[in-house]
């Protein structure tokens, strides 16, 4: 009988006691939350990343390039070249809108005004020019709390590096003259590609080797047979 009162009294204790609701920690703040300690990104080297959540804006931050906005991270370079290409990269979620701004050269912490603001860089490249070759520039993500970007673990990942060298124009020069090869139909030569040599020839440059001079004094367009 005794055993039966104290299984009663134990039943009716749980039904009272107040309810407990368990939540998991929000993660710390990234560790470039601040322009002081900004994620150094090296020129031509791997992607440097950072998440979203539980960042915060330090006094004097502009929100230029993103009005109303009230996360941040930094990351910064130095330039190696006069043009850089900024590539974003691993963003995990979709409807996150993101922009930075670019502050430069040799910026002290936190910066006034940018050189320059980006758009939405979910995943992009954006190129950037002209900037001072040594020095340091840094990068401002700015995004809004909650929502895709700031409301949860989000992967935003950044990239500066040399643009690539436009793509050779094969018939402008004798170095790049087409290879011609036996065929039925005739084909026009490319349009555009006469445009890239100057039109002053002469007799005397014939059977001469590849060089700069010879391309000056050549005009039209480059091909070659065997």
């Amino acid at each position: 009988m005794n055993k039966n009162i104290h299984l009663t009294l134990l039943f009716f204790s749980f039904l009272f006691l107040p309810s407990i609701v368990f939540s998991a920690a929000a993660p710390p703040a990234p560790a470039n939350d601040n322009c002081a300690s900004a994620t150094a990104i090296t020129w031509n080297g791997i992607k440097r990343c950072t998440y979203t959540e539980s960042a915060t804006m330090q006094g004097g931050e502009s929100t230029t390039c993103m009005a109303g906005a009230n996360q941040s991270s930094w990351f910064s370079f130095v330039a190696s070249n006069d043009t850089a290409v900024i590539k974003t990269t691993d963003f995990a979620g979709g409807g996150c809108v993101m922009r930075y701004s670019l502050y430069g050269p040799n910026p002290t912490c936190v910066p006034a005004a940018p050189v320059g603001c980006s758009g939405n860089v979910t995943n992009s490249e954006i190129t950037w020019q002209p900037l001072t070759v040594g020095a340091t520039y840094f990068i401002q993500v700015l995004y809004n709390s909650g929502g895709p970007c700031g409301g949860g673990v989000i992967n935003a990942c950044f990239a500066v590096y040399d643009p690539l060298p436009p793509a050779p124009v094969y018939g402008s020069t004798c170095a790049l003259a087409s290879q011609m090869y036996v065929a039925t139909t005739c084909y026009d030569v490319p349009t555009g590609n006469t445009s890239a040599v100057t039109c002053n020839w002469s007799a005397a440059s014939i059977d001469q080797p590849c060089s700069p001079a010879n391309d000056a004094t050549q005009c039209g367009y480059w091909a070659k047979f065997t």
